[in-house]
């Protein structure tokens, strides 16, 4: 399995792919870049899996309002840090599947340039 990520990728996060088993490639300053890299060998007998664009992954975010739901808590809004919007997907979906399409959802992602490191 192949991992392509940008050059803003931490150390850390290469670490935690090379432990599931995947072989890390680093390609250039963006997200973009790095995926227009990882698309380049896919052809017909090679599998490509979109690391949030993908209804299979929404659909593991979306158990969080499932849970919610069931536990029975009342909410007037779900907030998130997102990033790329599968979990935005996930969570707008299953609110819809369980009649909550009027809850406001708010989102917001972090710049990656202020975020506090680790000491």
């Amino acid at each position: 399995m192949a991992v392509f990520v940008p050059e803003t990728t931490t150390e850390r996060a290469k670490s935690l792919i090379r432990q599931e088993g995947a072989e890390v490639f680093v390609h250039g300053a963006s997200w973009h870049e790095a995926n227009e890299r990882a698309l380049k060998p896919v052809d017909a007998d090679t599998a490509f899996i979109h690391p949030f664009d993908d209804p299979i992954l929404w659909t593991g975010h979306a158990t969080m309002i499932d849970e919610v739901v069931r536990a029975g808590a009342a909410f007037d809004a779900v907030v998130l840090s997102v990033g790329r919007g599968g979990l935005l997907s996930g969570v707008a979906d299953r609110l819809a599947r369980n009649g909550l399409q009027d809850i406001p959802i708010i989102a917001a992602e972090t710049d990656a340039r202020r975020v506090c490191q680790p000491r």
